[in-house]
């Protein structure tokens, strides 16, 4: 399994929310258990980054491109 993703960290509070929904979302879309936890780190750290709860979860786009870039 590969490491925690790397962020300037802004504000945690959604952190944990963002990574469960990116987990979800990765095995609703059939994806291995590593790679679903992969979108659920991914979804935290992006979160992570923005201040408050639900204007800090990220849009696809972005979510997509920072997967590429840290893949």
């Amino acid at each position: 399994m590969s490491a925690a993703f790397i962020v300037e960290v802004m504000d945690p509070v959604a952190a944990g929310d963002a990574f469960n929904g990116g987990l979800a979302a990765a095995l609703d879309r059939d994806l291995s258990l590593t790679e679903a936890v992969k979108w659920g780190a991914a979804a935290g750290a992006l979160c992570a980054t923005k201040s408050g709860a639900q204007p800090a979860m990220v849009d696809r786009k972005i979510f997509d491109n920072f997967l590429q870039e840290n893949s």
